[in-house]
């Protein structure tokens, strides 16, 4: 049966045949209407196409597009409600929506879309002005699969990576890089409205760290199990320094809640190599080293040591020798007299001034009294003891023997004649008979002088306790040398 197509007569109308006329408009009416093609029969036979072609223009003309309407909803009555266009296929083939697109599938665009200044084609999503926002109730998530790294770059040139690698091409270090050549890396923020520059990288070298502010590093009370600052000495010209400016080490904080503190220098040892802790000064008149008891430069000064002449001073305080047997070595020293040949030490590890109390021993069975005045002085300088003593008598009652003087603050050395000492008396007075030619040695490995008289080229004789009376005076001195 042959197939005659519906076309429209001068009137409009339906006919089959042919005709040059064309449709004003097609309705379609009923619950359901709807353009089907025709259904196709047998194996594996393709299906039908449905072309919508518009009307073709002639010469310059515009083409025709293609125009989707639907019908409003309207309201009660019989009235035809009106059309409104969804999608509009233009000539130049863009398809212009009314309304938004609702896709259940993929939407494939190889050539790029455009939504408003925005571009998505390919690799590539860029905004033509204004500022790109990533807005996500949830996280927002940046994932290379590759390098695992993110380029930051303006204008099409590269300043920043941002990438976790290692050799093995695995996730490595969390990597901040400056990829221009001696660009620094800076960390900047906000304190109380006002920006500043927190920390400075300095990528020209080798990335020193200048911070504007403190280093605070935390860390539990009494904590000693980790070194918080360490400064491999492996590496060329490693260690802390300051240009014209003042290096302040601080241990603690100010104030009456801050933890007391102490600041350590410590240069590790090694078999084969010795450590070190050293403070150095370089050339320039004045230069010094000086503790106070402040720190930061203020306080009184405690201790110093000039550049200029290596003189140090203690300034508030003593030097104290902590350690019995130690001292101030000598032994720099060229020895020098006649008996410098004979020298055997040159530390000088003992300095004491004291007060002591002098007794006349050898009474026998009798006795004196002191007034309030007696007494002594002495002055121990290494092991050279020098004593001045004054005994004054108030009561006298039988003393009968071999007169001597107790009480030396140090025992006397135990080296022979040559541990024996002479004194100097300077008045002896009131005795019960004239003794002008009194005289006394220290006594060896003891802590007494032995008084005599009368002393020839015969001998001498030991001055007698019944000569002293209640009022008689002894003033002397002497200087000895103990054992250490």
């Amino acid at each position: 049966m042959a197939t005659k197509n519906i076309v429209p007569n001068a009137d409009t109308e339906g006919q089959l045949g042919t005709s040059t006329k064309g449709w004003g408009k097609i309705f379609l009416g009923g619950a359901a209407a709807n353009i089907d093609v025709n259904n196709v029969s047998g194996t594996n036979t393709a299906g039908k196409s449905l072309t919508l072609i518009s009307g073709a223009s002639t010469g310059s003309g515009a083409g025709g597009s293609i125009v989707f309407q639907t019908a409003a909803a309207g309201g009660s009555g019989t009235s035809v409600n009106s059309h409104a266009t969804v999608l509009t296929l233009d000539s130049a083939k863009l398809a212009t929506f009314a309304g938004g697109i609702v896709s259940t599938g993929k939407i494939t665009a190889d050539a790029g879309i455009d939504i408003d200044n925005f571009n998505i084609d390919g690799t590539t999503i860029s905004l033509s002005s204004g500022t790109l926002t990533l807005d996500a109730v949830g996280q927002v998530h940046l994932d290379s699969a590759d390098e695992g790294s993110v380029q930051l770059k303006r204008s099409g040139t590269s300043y920043g990576l941002i990438s976790s690698n290692d050799t093995s091409n695995n996730i490595g270090p969390f990597t901040f890089k400056s990829v221009i050549n001696d660009k620094d890396i800076v960390f900047q923020g906000v304190d109380n409205n006002t920006g500043f520059t927190a920390l400075t990288l300095d990528m020209s070298e080798a990335g020193a760290a200048s911070f504007s502010g403190n280093i605070l590093l935390p860390r539990a009370f009494n904590d000693t199990s980790s070194t918080l600052i360490y400064v491999d000495s492996a590496l060329t010209g490693s260690g802390v320094s300051t240009y014209q400016g003042s290096l302040l080490l601080q241990a603690g904080g100010d104030g009456s809640a801050s933890y007391g503190a102490g600041l350590r220098l410590h240069g590790h040892a090694h078999a084969s190599k010795p450590g070190s802790a050293e403070v150095g000064l370089s050339a320039a008149d004045g230069a010094k080293f000086t503790i106070n008891n402040f720190g930061a430069g203020g306080g009184a000064e405690l201790f110093k040591v000039e550049r200029d002449n290596g003189n140090a001073t203690v300034s508030l305080g003593n030097l104290v020798i902590a350690t019995a047997g130690k001292g101030i070595d000598f032994s720099a020293e060229t020895p020098s007299g006649a008996g410098a040949a004979g020298g055997v030490g040159n530390i000088l590890d003992d300095y004491e001034e004291g007060t002591w109390t002098p007794t006349f021993g050898g009474l026998g069975s009798g006795s004196v009294g002191y007034t309030s005045d007696r007494g002594g002085l002495y002055t121990k300088v290494g092991r050279k003891v020098t004593v001045i003593g004054v005994l004054l008598l108030n009561a006298m009652s039988s003393a009968d023997g071999d007169t001597t003087i107790q009480g030396l603050p140090f025992t006397v050395a135990n080296s022979g004649e040559k541990s024996v000492a002479g004194i100097t008396i300077g008045i002896i007075r009131n005795l019960t008979i004239d003794q002008p030619n009194v005289k006394g040695y220290t006594s060896i490995n003891s802590t007494q002088i032995v008084l005599t008289i009368n002393a020839s080229n015969a001998g001498y004789s030991s001055f007698q306790s019944n000569t002293l009376k209640a009022d008689t005076n002894l003033y002397f001195t002497a200087t000895y040398f103990t054992a250490t």
